[in-house]
């Protein structure tokens, strides 16, 4: 393992698949080299914004397609009966409650709503789901609710979103490694480690 320490500020979104494939790989990472993660927030739904079922049906299909199934497992289409997720804001703004809670709280949490998301198809834009989501991930269910509902978690994610935004951010995963260097899309872990190497 590595003695350098490695900064890496991640830009993300909950509904994004690849952003998925990003934080499983950055696991793996974490297993060899001393990295120390910021996880910002870029909205690919800003606004609320319903979306047809057929249509998220259809394109979910591909899913298994996109991600590692080494690192996730098996992937399933959307089901039709299923309420679709129509907003960034909400969960980005739990996983700032989460994290308030400890590192530990808000990496099970995180974890917790992709896999919720992906593999359960659970509508992570709802508040009680994902009061459910950090009950499961160790958290007082009560408590939770409580700090969710003040409105400073939602005014970070929006302040994050516009400054990447302001930095030319424009979509996610994005990795910022020690401030030196970006990498756009999720990468395979080899990539990851020689960009490490670039910046040591």
């Amino acid at each position: 393992m590595s003695k350098v320490p490695i900064r890496l500020t991640i830009y993300y979104d909950f509904l994004s698949l690849w952003c998925f494939n990003t934080l499983l790989r950055l696991k793996q990472i974490e297993q060899k080299w001393k990295v120390r993660m910021e996880w910002k927030s870029y909205m690919l739904l800003p606004e609320q914004k319903e979306q047809a079922r057929e249509a998220f049906h259809l394109a979910s299909q591909s899913w298994s397609a996109i991600i590692d199934e080494a690192l996730a497992g098996e992937l399933k289409p959307w089901p039709l009966d299923r309420e679709v997720p129509n907003w960034s804001l909400p969960a980005l703004a739990a996983s700032k409650v989460a994290a308030s809670f400890g590192e530990r709280q808000f990496s099970d949490f995180q974890y917790s709503v992709m896999k919720g998301y992906f593999q359960e198809h659970l509508d992570i834009s709802s508040s009680v789901t994902l009061v459910q989501l950090a009950e499961r991930s160790g958290m007082d269910r009560k408590a939770f609710e409580n700090q969710m509902n003040q409105p400073q978690w939602q005014d970070l994610v929006r302040e994050e979103h516009q400054q990447a935004e302001a930095a030319g951010i424009h979509n996610v995963p994005m990795v910022v490694v020690n401030d030196e260097q970006a990498l756009a899309g999720a990468l395979k872990i080899e990539d990851y480690e020689d960009a490490f190497l670039k910046v040591r």
